[in-house]
């Protein structure tokens, strides 16, 4: 019985194996017979259409809130090289600084103007995106976007337009970003056979697909051999294809798999919804195809020979041409600077000239050096000399030495308006601009202020900017504030954000000077700019960008919230017709002002601001600095103190700072990042028109109502209290390389925008 029964389970396998085996060689010779080619539907039959690609890659963004990537250029000049070698593609880049929000508009516009009936067209991005919940629209993020602000955004729709607006018979959609599964209609199974009859049915019939990286999901930037998760997978598949015709579903199908078991992304593909998609889908045709199968026909099974590979240097030397490149245009740059510095020189020896003439020279100069060689040192050297001599012929203009003391000194165009209007600031003071705020995850902040909460104006801005947000947010982001000494010490307010024991902080710049010297000059300097000049130099000058990449290392983001405006120069009990008018007196005095009151022989005190009036009352001190008109009304200095001296040189222009904890920043999504950006904007320009209308109407009740005695600095005291500034300030941008390289910056942007501001202010301006 064992041996009839082994004898049966025997035959039985025998059979089976058999079975397999008529399967399998049925289904080679299947496959075999299907390996044909098509007519017509080659490279080089003059009957197929042309292919048209379009290669969009975005790696370096100009906004430093939009994190930069690292695979985009190297994915597509690989894939770019492949599709025109392999494929037969003629291609179109337009990469980095290239992709602006227009430029790929209307490259998208040219390429359906360009496409016949019978061409197929690819395009394929490789960048940013991001995803509206609440709309369930997506956007890609060109080169110059602002980070959280969709309006600069280019939306998924204008993309499903130019894709419809298209004359093509295929047309593909690659997109490795993020968010980049809202453009898509429903899949389509593939048939449980693929022979010509497949390709070529597919071919004949208009088709909109795409294919992306991601759903509605973030994607990996990082990856393999430096291409990113998606990129490497599509890329090794073009190369290693063997066969004639490739089908984006084939593609699909073997790559999707292997990325999803790799990384946390599910790539899809499917037809574009709304775009005319009629059932046929993308072919990939390899060159020379008819070659290639009569090849595969006649030897079925080729003998392995050694690969063609060679190692690629293209991108890496492209880097080293590029960078030769920008040096050979800065070193042209260089020499003409040069050539004008000679000029400039001879002007500034010139006897027949004027010295409004010769600091118009030095002005104009320093105009163009607005940018800095990053392949020479020698522009800093030019730009320290010019602001040199700009410093020294406006002291000789101050000595009286010239009778044409004009506004040669201001720029052209900029001339010193008798009054300003309410609005008048808001030219220098980029509009806020509201994000859509969808659902989400709620985030719950703590911000710290150097100012009681009820403090006017200081203290109420920063309530102020957290009711803003809360609102702007729809709740996704409240913000608790904490006035001074409430959660931590005015002195700590700096480290408390900066560790995280809150998000958020409210100051003064200058507090932190022991920490960062060169903080001191994101707030104000004496005889330094205005409040038109501080909000130029932040907003339009690159002030702003100076002032992040300083504070990025101690974990900072910082935001301007607004000046204090042109202050006085504060309240006296005696007259100062001379310095040695001030030599020992007693004065609350701080910032940089104090250091060069204490140069100039006061003895300069520290008092809290809640004891200054009770000490000027008992002559525990002779004199106070303290805000403008507004709050010096408040605090009633009027009372205690017999004169008020203007102009305000100590601290023309005082900026108050926001200050947020960079990774609680960077955890918030963009949208709450962009809030928050545009509420410091929306705060900036109220607390400025509110130092303006409140100043002015407090100086007036100061002299009507209450008979305050004004007095002007006599113009000997305010000449060597600016000979003594420039010292001190000096002497502060000494400190490091930073400080200074900073402090020159400031001093470049002053001589450029030259001596303007409003009427209260012109005392200033005329030493």
């Amino acid at each position: 019985m064992k041996t009839n029964k082994f004898h049966i389970l025997k035959s039985l396998s025998i059979i089976v194996i058999s079975i397999v085996l008529v399967f399998i060689l049925i289904s080679r010779s299947h496959a075999n017979r299907t390996i044909q080619i098509i007519r017509g539907l080659t490279h080089d039959s003059g009957k197929m259409g042309k292919y048209y690609a379009l290669i969009i890659g975005i790696q370096n963004y100009r906004d430093p809130n939009i994190p930069d990537l690292e695979t985009p250029l190297n994915d597509t000049k690989v894939i770019s090289d492949l599709l025109k070698q392999k494929y037969g593609f003629k291609v179109d880049m337009i990469l980095d600084s290239q992709a602006t929000k227009k430029a790929i508009y209307n490259k998208l516009r040219q390429v359906a103007s360009k496409a016949s009936i019978q061409d197929s067209v690819l395009i394929y991005y490789a960048g940013h995106g991001d995803y509206d919940r609440q709309y369930d629209d997506g956007w890609w993020i060109p080169v110059d976007a602002k980070g959280g602000d969709p309006v600069t955004y280019l939306d998924n729709i204008h993309v499903q337009k130019a894709i419809r607006a298209m004359k093509a018979k295929h047309v593909l959609l690659i997109s490795d970003s993020c968010y980049s599964g809202t453009l898509f209609g429903q899949a389509r199974a593939m048939p449980p056979v693929i022979n010509d009859k497949f390709y070529l049915n597919l071919y004949n019939e208009k088709s909109r697909w795409g294919m992306t990286s991601g759903n509605k999901t973030p994607v990996s930037d990082s990856g393999t051999a430096g291409h990113s998760v998606f990129a490497y997978q599509l890329i090794k598949k073009f190369k290693t294809n063997d066969r004639p015709y490739l089908s984006v579903q084939e593609i699909y199908a073997d790559i999707a798999p292997i990325i999803g078991n790799n990384s946390e992304q599910t790539p899809i593909c499917r037809p574009i919804r709304n775009t005319g998609d009629q059932g046929g889908a993308f072919i990939f045709v390899k060159l020379n195809t008819s070659n290639a199968i009569a090849k595969k026909i006649e030897e079925p099974e080729p003998v392995v020979l050694p690969d063609n590979k060679a190692a690629a240097f293209d991108d890496i030397l492209n880097v080293s041409k590029q960078k030769r490149d920008q040096e050979k245009k800065w070193n042209h740059w260089q020499k003409d600077r040069e050539t004008e510095y000679a000029q400039v020189n001879l002007i500034d020896k010139d006897k027949y000239l004027t010295i409004p003439q010769k600091k118009e020279a030095w002005y104009r100069f320093l105009q163009v050096l607005a940018k800095d060689n990053p392949f020479s040192t020698k522009d800093n050297e030019m730009k320290q000399y010019a602001v040199q001599r700009m410093e020294y012929w406006e002291a000789q203009i101050s000595k009286g030495k010239d009778p044409k003391k004009v506004a040669a000194l201001s720029p052209p165009g900029k001339p010193v308006k008798p009054a300003l209007s309410h609005d008048y600031y808001d030219q220098f003071i980029p509009a806020p601009v509201w994000p859509k705020v969808g659902s989400g995850k709620n985030y719950h902040w703590k911000l710290v202020s150097v100012f009681p909460k009820n403090f006017p104006l200081l203290g109420a801005n920063f309530s102020r900017f957290a009711r803003i947000v809360e609102k702007k947010s729809n709740g996704r982001l409240s913000i608790k504030v904490y006035g001074a000494n409430e959660l931590v010490p005015i002195s700590k307010v700096f480290d408390a954000v900066s560790k995280g024991t809150a998000q958020a902080g409210g100051s003064f710049s200058y507090l932190w000077t022991r920490k960062i010297p060169e903080a001191v000059w994101f707030t104000s300097a004496p005889f330094g700019m205005n409040t038109q000049g501080m909000l130029q130099w932040l907003h339009q000058y690159g002030g702003l960008t100076l002032w992040e990449e300083i504070y990025k290392e101690k974990n900072l983001i910082p935001r301007p919230v607004g000046t204090t405006h042109f202050q006085m120069g504060g309240w006296f009990n005696n007259k100062i017709e001379s310095l040695q008018d001030l030599k020992g007196l007693k004065m609350r005095i701080p910032g940089l002002g104090g250091r060069v009151m204490a140069k100039a022989g006061v003895n300069v005190i520290s008092v809290p601001g809640d004891k200054i009036f009770s000490q000027l009352e008992n002559k525990t001190i002779d004199a106070t600095e303290w805000l403008g008109p507004y709050h010096d009304l408040k605090m009633g200095f009027y009372k205690v103190a017999k004169y008020y001296y203007y102009p305000g040189w100590q601290e023309p222009g005082g900026n108050l700072e926001l200050i947020f904890n960079r990774d609680a920043y960077t955890e918030l999504p963009i949208e709450l990042q962009s809030v928050i950006d545009q509420a410091a904007l929306d705060c900036e320009r109220w607390v400025i028109k509110q130092f303006e209308k409140k100043n002015q109407e407090a100086f007036k009740e100061l002299i009507q109502d209450h008979g305050v005695n004004v007095q002007r600095f006599p113009d000997s005291v305010l000449y060597e209290l600016r000979k003594i500034s420039n010292m001190v300030c000096k002497e502060v941008a000494s400190r490091n390389a930073t400080s200074k390289k900073v402090f020159m910056e400031y001093r470049r942007v002053q001589a450029i925008l030259g001596r303007s501001g409003s009427s209260h202010e012109n005392a200033y301006y005329s030493r």
